[in-house]
């Protein structure tokens, strides 16, 4: 069996479903002070609740938005999904390599990436010198 290897420079995302109104996020809000009767407002005043999402996006409240969902395919490279586990960004599932056999796909940044070390690229050079030395003595 002769597999291709693929190698990428991309990511691709693709939203697959969306559950997300200003009605989600609107109900959400006012729950907390008009209780079951914040159904009732939601179509009531488009402008008021138009300030109402302005008003919590501005001041970071964030919970009401979470009430809304999106669900998203994306492919990329592992450590793009160890960041997006290391910040807690949402809940995922991966292809699994114990249910199926996974194709070999590799990530290269593309010649046109131009990639600049920034900052720590100096403590490396001074461990492998510090390391260099104590070999030496």
């Amino acid at each position: 069996m002769s597999e291709t290897v693929i190698f990428r420079d991309d990511v691709s995302v693709e939203l697959i479903k969306a559950s997300a109104s200003d009605a989600d996020v609107i109900w959400a809000a006012r729950v907390s002070t008009a209780g079951e009767q914040s159904m009732d407002e939601i179509g009531e005043d488009p402008a008021r609740s138009a300030g109402l999402i302005n008003y919590l996006a501005r001041e970071r409240h964030g919970s009401p938005f979470e009430h809304t969902s999106m669900t998203f395919f994306i492919s990329a490279p592992i450590f793009v999904f160890r960041e997006f586990m290391r910040h807690r960004i949402a809940s995922y599932n991966e292809e699994s390599g114990r249910y199926r056999e996974l194709k070999p796909v590799f990530y290269i940044p593309s010649k046109e990436r131009k990639l600049i070390q920034v900052g720590k690229l100096v403590h490396i050079h001074l461990l492998m010198e510090r390391k260099s030395n104590l070999i030496s003595q």
